[in-house]
């Protein structure tokens, strides 16, 4: 059961530990944490980022009020955790075969799940070297994760245009949400609710499930450029997005849950920056929303936010 004891693993001795010198930045901050809605914030709990480059990912995941970090590892397919306190890595978690493209935090205990080139997902508990669990079904790059409220299920969205819900604890795929995306996938976001997914896809396209039937609700028309960041509310009625296109938008989701039918639906308010693409977006516990951006885009190869 998600966090219970069915996939909990104890205090392992065989995760490496490493003194490789901290890096200088982090390629693409993003992501973040159930209880601390921040983008770096070293703020002693817990800090997710992400990169979007070739060279891996990071993580950042406290498990004992401890600071934790764990940062990109050239080559990629490592994740490593990092003591800010003591600038050195802890531990590497090993098991993609190429890049990892997102990362995310589990809300309920101390696991977080990726997504990478190798067109798998997989949900690592941070005091165990191995994967628990490598979710499997995707024909393409995973390319955003993001964790149910209740801890038990991860979504994942790939560049083969679909969206899958997984079980953690049997690492079976119980929901498969196709047929409205026509680009790969870019990010993804579960209401505090734990009924509603927003999807996005690298065209600008985004789209609102509904968890409970599998039924898409709306198409969310405005983005021109790929959406990088997506976040519900604190009471999951409003749905954020940014984008490439240097815009944030915000979505009516409440009033989606009674309509029968698949509607095109536009923002109701939009935000532009001067001339920053958006790379995150997240709702605060007080419903202040935060964006990050950068000043360019990275080119060649696979563009997203640059640092």
């Amino acid at each position: 059961q998600g966090c219970g004891s069915a996939v909990r693993v104890p205090l392992s001795t065989d995760v490496t530990l490493g003194k490789t010198a901290m890096p200088d930045f982090f390629d693409d901050a993003c992501t973040f944490t159930s209880r601390k809605h921040a983008t770096l914030s070293f703020d002693g709990d817990a800090v997710v980022c992400h990169a979007n480059s070739a060279n891996g990912l990071c993580v950042i995941k406290n498990v004992d009020a401890k600071r934790r970090v764990a940062t990109p590892l050239k080559g990629g397919g490592t994740a490593r955790l990092w003591s800010l306190e003591l600038g050195a890595a802890l531990a590497a978690y090993k098991g993609h075969s190429g890049p990892v493209w997102a990362v995310s935090a589990c809300p309920q205990c101390p696991y977080f799940a990726t997504g990478g080139w190798d067109t798998s997902a997989r949900v690592w508990s941070s005091e165990h070297s191995q994967a628990l669990r490598i979710l499997a079904g995707h024909s393409a790059d995973v390319d955003s994760v993001c964790w149910h409220p209740n801890g038990h299920y991860v979504a994942t969205g790939s560049s083969d245009q679909t969206v899958r819900l997984w079980d953690v604890a049997t690492g079976t795929s119980v929901r498969l949400l196709a047929g409205q995306h026509r680009e790969p996938g870019s990010a993804g976001a579960i209401s505090p609710g734990g009924n509603l997914l927003a999807s996005a896809d690298m065209g600008g396209g985004a789209v609102l499930w509904d968890l409970g039937s599998g039924r898409a609700l709306s198409v969310l028309k405005g983005h021109n450029a790929g959406v990088w960041g997506l976040s519900f509310s604190g009471e999951g009625g409003v749905l954020a997005s940014g984008g490439l296109d240097g815009t944030v938008r915000l979505w009516d989701a409440a009033s989606r849950l009674s309509s029968r039918e698949l509607r095109q639906q536009d923002p109701v308010k939009s935000f532009w920056t001067r001339s920053s693409p958006v790379g995150g977006v997240r709702f605060t516990r007080g419903n202040l929303l935060l964006a990050c951006g950068a000043l360019s885009l990275r080119s060649g190869g696979r563009t997203g936010p640059a640092a």
